[in-house]
């Protein structure tokens, strides 16, 4: 427990280089990147860049690549919403939870089968059971990748800035 509480505090005063020591930034989405990543535009006029934290989507001409960027772009496009901030990487890139209103987005792409849990990076496990029900039902990428293969992409292309504790 300590070292969690150690790590949250090490990971909030870490942030204030990009979001000013918010937790959340809210702002309207001006594009959309990939299926895990998009760009918003804060209340300060600020561009960040946002990754998907604890999921990861099929990247470039990877199977459901495609599909899973318009999943996204088709919830979040020019709308506004807030990044629950779970981390940073130095480079202006913020990792978090996007929520459009009440709705969990990074639930929603696991759900649709647009996105996968990254198991080893993710600081909340509790999108495992909607994984679950998407690869039984091979449901987008599932009908085509398996897990294994979701694990190793994930590791090439985090959710965080480290593996969670």
């Amino acid at each position: 427990m300590r070292l969690s509480l150690c790590c949250a505090i090490a990971g909030a005063f870490a942030l204030k280089s990009v979001v000013a020591g918010a937790s959340d930034i809210t702002g309207q989405v001006t594009a959309v990147d990939s299926g895990d990543t998009l760009k918003l535009v804060d209340g300060n006029g600020r561009q960040l860049v946002v990754r998907l934290s604890d999921i990861g989507s099929p990247q470039g001409s990877a199977y459901f690549a495609r599909g899973a960027r318009q999943l996204l772009t088709n919830i979040v496009q020019g709308e506004t919403v807030r990044v629950a901030i779970t981390g940073e990487d130095g480079t202006g890139r913020v990792f978090g939870h996007v929520y459009r209103g009440l709705l969990d987005v990074n639930l929603e792409l696991v759900k649709a089968g647009a996105a996968w849990l990254c198991i080893e990076y993710a600081g909340n496990t509790s999108y495992l059971p909607w994984q679950n029900q998407a690869i039984r039902a091979h449901r987008g990428l599932w009908s085509q990748t398996t897990t294994f293969e979701a694990l190793i992409a994930c590791r090439q292309h985090p959710p965080a800035s480290s593996k969670a504790p």
